[in-house]
């Protein structure tokens, strides 16, 4: 197996190529070796060059990806990912290491990339990505300049075609293993739905099984009108998660989600948004142009009030004890004494557009 590429906070030249996403902020340096993002993957070799190459054709809006022959998918453009800018002045290296994690953690701007980089796989999630979900979005859950959480897939063929079956022998082949990695979804699914933070799923091509349950985790979902959907669980002879089952029930409703579940069936991106699965279709080539407009509105809002509705209604959704209401009050409360909510009033009054700084 040819060693995955993962990364680590490095300098980069502090050109300006416009490619950082909205509200991008300069920073003073690059992220000291040992921070979270790196200390979650040990490396066991230095720092890897990525040739200059030109990737295949591919729009670079919303950090298209599109993989190269025999090598790392640039986000865009000619750049090299050693060279794309997270923010002004930043920018993550790649690290090889022995086992394939094959996820893509880039901080661009006010938005935090997570991006599924196994395309030989149709993006088919592993054991390593999994647990390297947890740890970016704890990462970008700190970092205050981050207004936004944003998934997809690399290339456009697969958001994520399910969890790597491959994987299935040595990772769920008993009941003890079965146990661990259920427990692994919960953290992962978790990690993403208690996030304060918004959180959006950009889905091309198949979108399967775990891919479903990332894309369900997140607050808003878009997809092209290639994107195909399903949970193959009874194909599979698979016992789906709890909190899977719990989140397929609240977007899609009880008769749907039998359906889904019982059959085990593909759908098509009309159906998916008949049944609310997503918010919206868009033909493929215009829906990284349609994200990046939803991702600056995400951005330009304000973070606290985001925060607050997020979290009545994750109080609302959760899966034992009633809503925590003196949580949701805080909530409320904390947006009440924010600057943002001063801010919010003078520019309505002031005829302007707010500026919010999520204090």
């Amino acid at each position: 197996m040819p060693p995955a590429l993962v990364l680590r906070a490095a300098r980069a030249p502090a050109e300006n190529d416009g490619s950082h996403a909205p509200h991008a902020r300069r920073r003073g340096g690059a992220r000291a070796r040992g921070e979270p993002l790196s200390q979650a993957r040990d490396t066991d070799s230095g720092a890897r060059c990525v040739p200059e190459k030109r990737p295949r054709h591919q729009s670079r809006r919303a950090r298209a990806l599109q993989p190269a022959a025999g090598e790392f998918p640039p986000p865009g453009g000619k750049r090299t990912l050693a060279r794309a800018r997270p923010a002004r002045h930043g920018s993550f290296a790649l690290r090889a290491r022995r086992q394939a994690v094959s996820v893509l953690v880039e901080k661009r701007g006010a938005v935090g990339w997570i991006v599924f980089n196994q395309p030989e796989k149709k993006n088919a999630i592993n054991d390593a990505m999994w647990r390297a979900i947890p740890a970016a979005m704890a990462e970008f859950d700190r970092d205050a300049e981050v207004r936004c959480i944003a998934f997809r897939g690399a290339g456009s063929e697969a958001f994520a075609a399910g969890a790597d079956i491959s994987e299935f022998e040595n990772v769920r082949s008993d009941r003890g293993a079965v146990a661990e990695y259920d427990d692994l979804l919960d953290r992962v699914l978790h990690s993403i739905q208690d996030s304060l933070k918004p959180s959006l799923a950009m889905i091309h091509g198949y979108c399967l099984g775990g891919g479903v349950e990332i894309a369900l985790a997140c607050d808003l979902r878009y997809c092209g009108q290639s994107a195909q959907f399903g949970i193959p669980a009874a194909k599979l002879g698979l016992g789906y998660n709890i909190e899977g089952h719990k989140r397929l029930l609240e977007t899609v409703g009880h008769a749907r989600a039998r359906e889904i579940m019982f059959l085990g069936r593909r759908y098509d991106a009309g159906e998916a948004l008949a049944m609310s699965l997503v918010h919206r279709v868009l033909p493929d080539a215009e829906l990284e142009r349609y994200v990046d407009g939803v991702i600056e509105t995400l951005c330009k809002n304000a973070p606290l009030a985001i925060a607050n509705s997020k979290t009545i209604l994750e109080q609302y959704v959760k899966s034992a004890g009633a809503p925590d209401t003196a949580r949701m009050r805080a909530a409320i409360e904390r947006c009440a004494k924010s600057a943002d909510y001063i801010e919010g009033r003078r520019a309505f009054m002031e005829k302007r557009k707010p500026r919010f700084t999520g204090k």
